[in-house]
């Protein structure tokens, strides 16, 4: 009796399949990570933007007016594509007894056309960022 070494048509189909099922496992992830990885990138642009803004604000002494949505476009991903960035800027007179006047400040940063209508998109979550503070002038 002969011995054969090899794989019958079964096994190479079925080794086959297992193959194809890992890489469009695998490719499905590295899509993940991706969408995941410009998710942060846009979020640490919009918390960023929204600092700037909030600093800018404070400086300035505007905190007692509410600004309209203004847009803003940053380079978050690479030095070849834009996001546009959309902020807002609103305040709330907070009153504390025995001392001036202090604020309430809050700037609302959105991106990829968001808004705060819907601030979320399928696949991405939430594409909004919000920063505070108190302010006393």
């Amino acid at each position: 009796m002969v011995k054969r070494w090899g794989l019958t048509l079964a096994e190479f189909v079925l080794a086959l399949g297992l193959m194809a099922i890992l890489l469009v496992m695998v490719g499905g992830l590295m899509t993940r990570l991706v969408a995941a990885s410009n998710k942060s990138g846009d979020l640490s642009a919009g918390m960023e933007l929204a600092q700037r803004v909030l600093n800018d604000v404070v400086l300035r002494g505007t905190y007692d007016t509410s600004q309209a949505l203004t847009t803003y476009t940053l380079y978050s991903h690479n030095d070849q594509v834009v996001t546009e960035f959309t902020y807002q800027v609103t305040s709330t007179p907070v009153a504390v007894p025995d001392s001036p006047p202090s604020y309430f400040v809050v700037v609302d940063t959105w991106w990829w056309g968001a808004g705060a209508t819907h601030d979320s998109r399928a696949n991405m979550g939430k594409l909004h960022a919000r920063l505070s503070r108190l302010v006393s002038p």
